[in-house]
């Protein structure tokens, strides 16, 4: 795992570097084509080609977004919906103990038994809720990467093979890589936002310096994913074929 290539590798093209910030930094326009991009980087990177893809063919980097955001939707209705019939158990509850006022004495204990019957349901549905959604984000971070090898949007859905390929050793290494190299160089930006901040107009250079580390953090992060992912010999998709 060359950790050095994947942190470096937005510096290698300073300006699909340069077009990668701005389009950070546009609402809705971020949100079209980053996604996109960063699985152009993954299928890129599991075709054993470390150069930077650039943000040709719009087009389908907005294709791509789209589906990452439906994968992540769709993966997490589940746990969606166990939290908010949680919430509505516990607003229930809330609502019950409210008409106690007033009540005979009969009439609150029954409300006392429904009320806690309410909140321990509650508990147990927010439990359930928070596995789900742990399960719901192991099965998109595989879901996504196993899109980006095979450029068959049904394969992110294919949950045994992707929990299977989520649960190998080489990338369950290259997810504690990843976290590990978010944190320091998260660190490294607050502090260097931080000191900044006491100098005229820091606060703006702060704020690109954070902008250009936040792409370069994602870039990185992608890049040992999919280095680490079960890939094989992985689809050329169209992303990994256009020219910077």
């Amino acid at each position: 795992m060359d950790i050095g290539t994947a942190v470096g590798k937005p510096f290698s093209d300073i300006k699909t570097l340069v077009i990668g910030i701005i389009l950070m930094i546009i609402p809705v326009v971020n949100i079209l084509t980053i996604p996109g991009y960063m699985i152009r980087v993954a299928n890129r990177t599991m075709n054993n080609d470390n150069s930077l893809p650039g943000f040709s063919n719009f087009g389908e980097l907005i294709v791509d977004s789209i589906k990452y955001i439906v994968i992540s939707i769709v993966l997490m209705i589940p746990a969606t919906i166990v939290l908010f019939i949680a919430i509505g158990s516990m607003i229930f509850g809330a609502l019950s103990a409210t008409a106690m006022t007033g009540s005979t004495e009969l009439m609150q204990e029954q409300l006392t038994s429904i009320i806690l019957g309410g909140l321990a349901a509650a508990a147990g549905l927010i439990v359930l809720g928070i596995i789900l959604y742990i399960i719901g984000a192991i099965l998109i971070v595989s879901g996504i990467m196993n899109y980006a090898k095979t450029r068959q949007f049904g394969k992110a859905f294919a949950i045994k093979e992707n929990l299977r390929n989520f649960f190998t050793g080489s990338f369950i290494v290259a997810i504690i890589v990843a976290i590990i190299i978010a944190i320091v160089l998260t660190f490294i930006v607050g502090i260097i936002v931080g000191a900044l901040a006491f100098l005229p107009g820091g606060v703006i250079i702060g704020l690109i310096i954070a902008v250009i580390i936040q792409f370069v953090i994602a870039v990185a992060i992608v890049s040992i994913l999919a280095e680490g992912y079960p890939h094989g010999t992985p689809v050329q998709g169209p992303q990994a074929k256009q020219v910077p």
